[in-house]
């Protein structure tokens, strides 16, 4: 299978690419930074290497691993040009898209639209790439999308002004769900906030952003599944996961 890995240059989405190659997969190996993507790809083809039990020609291998630089799931026109520049060449390839890409904001920041940086990035990137390599083609009959969630979806909770205004202004932008605004040291962010559905953990730095941008992984994940079942040429599945406590630099 052709399988789109978002963040592979590092933790999760790194070893999912080195999973997927040694399995011989072809994988589109998508980050934000091309340095740093193509550091991944050689990690991945230096793993495929030494734990083949036969030894696959270079030139093969090389053309099955493949680093897609410029995905920055912060702009959404980054993502548009990333589909069509990089992605949109592969008419009616791609078997699975790994949403995988996240992070912990540290503060409350945006992105270039207006929208709080956590959810911006991990949600309204994710939910853009997704739609637009839809509307590209670039999807074969059948395929899958995983987003890589996290039980703390749990935790998440939005604003009512989410639905009370055309915008959904507040939560959006983060004024009520971000947790902290500030970085170190600690902060008790508050516990009840009038408008919010259920009360944030007091956990410092954003992990309030954090835990409301994996809600809405699962959240997209439900609507992705039930669209796959009403439309022909749908998606096999979509599915969120939780992959567990995992050594990475987020954590």
């Amino acid at each position: 299978c052709t399988s789109l890995v978002t963040g592979a240059n590092s933790g999760i989405g790194l070893a999912l690419a080195q999973t997927l190659a040694a399995q011989g997969h072809t994988v589109l190996m998508a980050c934000r930074r091309a340095e740093a993507c193509e550091d991944a790809r050689r990690a991945v083809l230096e793993h495929v290497r030494s734990a083949a039990a036969s030894a696959e020609a270079d030139h093969a291998l090389a053309g099955r691993v493949q680093a897609l630089p410029g995905l920055d799931l912060a702009s959404l026109p980054a993502v548009t040009k990333f589909v069509t520049e990089t992605v949109g060449s592969r008419p009616a390839a791609i078997d699975y898209v790994f949403a995988n890409a996240g992070f912990v904001p540290v503060g409350n920041h945006s992105t270039p639209v207006g929208l709080e940086a956590g959810l911006g990035a991990s949600h309204f990137g994710h939910f853009h790439l997704v739609r637009s390599l839809r509307s590209a083609g670039a999807f074969k009959r059948g395929a899958a999308v995983v987003l890589v969630s996290s039980d703390a979806s749990r935790l998440g909770a939005f604003h009512d002004s989410l639905m009370e205004s055309p915008s959904g202004e507040g939560d959006l932008n983060g004024e009520y769900t971000v947790g902290c605004e500030t970085p170190f040291p600690f902060c008790l962010p508050p516990t009840r906030i009038e408008g919010l559905r259920k009360p944030l953990l007091g956990l410092p730095f954003g992990f309030g952003a954090y835990t409301r941008a994996k809600l809405a992984n699962v959240l997209l994940a439900r609507r992705l599944a039930k669209d796959g079942e009403k439309k022909s040429g749908g998606f096999l599945f979509a599915s969120s996961v939780h992959p567990g406590t995992v050594y990475t630099r987020l954590a």
